[in-house]
């Protein structure tokens, strides 16, 4: 991927879109915080190789970072370009080291870190191959490195090139394939401990959509601001066509035809 100066445009946009959907929402520290606890199993690699002595690093940590529900250890870093906006409204956990700053310029030296985590957050950076490296760098030997995002499947792909922007376009500036990430792992020394993927379109989605309908279930503040029915009727039903020809395509082709993506790696030189 080159970069360019379309990105910058994006990515700017996409700035303000996440600011303002985490601060003018009914989210809080406590219900992330929750959230987080609730899924602590996906991080149980990371957990079990953690002791007192060792540090940690989340990239893209967001409002409230998952090292808030992690055992304390000597050294925890949360890094987010949105840390001193999202501090006016979320609470930061004191033994934390937040820094507001780009994964692309963070400045630690090689080896600083005995593992890294990067969760929903890789596709809204502005140069993903630069900040990927960069966490990579920042791992020990044998250290580990999390990536939770959303892959770009080669449909939407070409449905991008011919003009289509999904909606939350403007959330996610990059079109990120498990490919290319898989790939930089490879060449960056990294074998793969878990790798995990699902559609877009699920049973527990229709459902979802299905209660909404229905007025059985409500959305959050949130949830209405990151809704694709903003993007109105028309898209909202191109949307659903897409994501429900690449959840048959799924089928066969799990890794390319994937919506959320897991990845647990180990660096082993």
């Amino acid at each position: 991927m080159r970069y360019n100066a379309d990105m910058n445009k994006k990515w700017l946009r996409a700035q303000k879109s996440e600011t303002a959907s985490w601060i003018d929402t009914d989210m809080n520290t406590k219900k992330l915080k929750s959230i987080w606890q609730s899924r602590l199993n996906d991080f149980k690699t990371i957990l079990n190789n953690l002791k007192a002595t060792s540090s940690v690093i989340d990239v893209g940590s967001g409002p409230v970072t998952v090292l808030s529900v992690f055992p304390k250890i000597k050294r925890m870093v949360a890094v987010d370009s949105l840390n001193n906006v999202y501090k006016t409204k979320y609470r930061q956990t004191p033994y934390i080291q937040y820094l507001d700053l780009q994964a692309e310029k963070i400045n630690y030296k090689n080896s600083t870190f005995d593992a890294a985590l990067c969760i929903n957050a890789l596709d809204h950076m502005e140069n993903y191959v630069k900040a990927l490296k960069k966490m990579m760098s920042l791992i020990k030997k044998n250290g580990y490195l999390y990536l939770e995002y959303e892959n770009t499947s080669p449909l939407s792909v070409l449905a991008a090139k011919m003009g289509y922007k999904k909606p939350l376009d403007d959330f996610h500036p990059l079109l990120l394939e498990n490919r290319n990430v898989l790939h930089i792992l490879e060449r960056g020394g990294f074998n793969l401990v878990h790798f995990s993927a699902a559609p877009q379109l699920s049973w527990k989605k229709i459902i979802g959509i299905f209660q909404i309908v229905t007025g059985k279930k409500k959305f959050t503040t949130y949830e209405k601001k990151i809704s694709v029915l903003n993007y109105g009727t028309g898209r909202a039903l191109l949307h659903y066509v897409i994501i429900s020809i690449e959840a048959f395509l799924f089928l066969m082709f799990p890794k390319h035809f994937a919506y959320f993506t897991k990845i647990t790696a180990q660096k082993t030189r």
